[in-house]
């Protein structure tokens, strides 16, 4: 499954959408992150997301931020979910064939004469048809 939205087109859109309508947008926004307004300008611009402190700062004073982070965080979930069950259902398959070959190996005698070879002498020459 795609990812369908990035860290960055998430949380700007939040931003901007809560706070750009806003008179003093940068300046309220510095305050809610506890950051600068030049920093402030530069997300509503979309140059640049808030990370680490400053997202928590934000999730906190901005619930509509927060929905959608935890939002994104479970798509990514759900995605890792899926290949995971993928990966398993890939190993399973695997690891089925694995074992035909093995039980097949042993009800023919393939590999049960001195060594896996089957006495013959791969390195040598001696393989198959000498």
């Amino acid at each position: 499954m795609p990812l369908t939205a990035t860290y960055s087109d998430v949380v700007l859109g939040v931003l901007r959408r809560e706070y750009a309508p806003l008179k003093h947008a940068a300046k309220l926004l510095a305050r809610h992150a506890r950051s600068t307004p030049r920093t402030a300008e530069s997300w509503l611009a979309g140059t640049h997301a808030p990370n680490g402190e400053k997202l928590v700062n934000l999730m906190a004073e901005c619930p509509a931020l927060a929905d959608e982070v935890n939002r994104l965080v479970a798509e990514r979930r759900a995605a890792l979910d899926a290949a995971h069950e993928r990966a398993s259902a890939l190993n399973a398959r695997s690891a089925e064939a694995h074992a035909r070959r093995r039980q097949y190996d042993l009800d023919t005698g393939w590999g049960t004469e001195c060594g896996s070879n089957g006495g013959r002498s791969f390195a040598t020459g001696g393989g198959i048809g000498v």
